[in-house]
């Protein structure tokens, strides 16, 4: 085994290194998915996605439970930080 190693080629051994780091980069930013959206859309429930996809994502429905989770609709920003309706006029009418 050893003998074999020796004759192999360090620049293929490098590349062979390297792809398989990029493929274990490529699993984990794929396994991290969710999180990642979840954090770039704002989601109130960031932290709800991380455990279902931390916990749950082996199964696979784990890690679309999380997917769902995460593009959920935003809730509407509370309260609203302008007035809605034109202030009223009191006293006599003009």
């Amino acid at each position: 085994m050893s003998a074999l190693l020796a004759q192999s080629n360090p620049v293929q051994v490098t590349g062979g290194i390297i792809l398989w780091l990029l493929a274990a980069a490529a699993c984990i930013g794929l396994w991290l998915l969710p999180v990642f959206i979840a954090v770039r859309r704002h989601s109130p429930n960031v932290n709800q996605v991380m455990v279902v996809d931390l916990l749950l994502s082996w199964t696979g429905i784990g890690w679309i439970v999380a997917l769902v989770m995460a593009l959920k609709p935003l809730p509407p920003p509370y309260p609203p930080t302008y007035a809605q309706y034109p202030p009223q006029q009191y006293g006599p009418p003009r």
